[in-house]
């Protein structure tokens, strides 16, 4: 995980912007949570994957001038975290009938937060400063 903080973060923190941003905006237009879910999962994966090769190609330019970091691993890492991170919002709209979107922005908010913890823990720094940052 030390390795691949950085993916780590950018991949998750996108992944819930992301996804966030869609479902509020669907709330808003009123359109059924079904297709909020169908809206959510599509984009997720597609910028995910977006992401993840966008990430892949970076790295490979850099190694050729100066990286210890694999491209492919941080590639996928960022994939990886961004679905996975990011679906986390979507998952009240699949089982929840009532405080949908409340449970979802509660889960955004508790996730950018252990993201702060998580990248504290990791750096030795402020678990504090670092969730408020993030």
């Amino acid at each position: 995980m030390n390795k691949f903080l950085s993916e780590f973060i950018y991949g998750s923190i996108d992944g819930l912007i992301t996804t966030f941003a869609i479902i509020s905006s669907s709330i808003g237009a009123s359109i059924p949570n079904v297709y909020i879910v169908i809206i959510s999962i599509a984009s997720l994966l597609s910028d995910g994957y977006s992401m993840g090769v966008s990430r892949y190609l970076s790295y490979s330019a850099e190694t050729k001038i100066n990286s210890t970091k694999n491209p492919l691993l941080s590639g996928i890492y960022t994939f990886i975290s961004f679905v996975i991170i990011g679906i986390l919002p979507i998952l009240p709209f699949l089982f929840l009938k009532e405080n949908i979107f409340q449970t979802s922005l509660i889960i955004t908010i508790v996730l950018f937060l252990l993201i702060g913890i998580v990248k504290g823990v990791i750096l030795k720094s402020s678990i504090i400063k670092n969730s408020i940052e993030t």
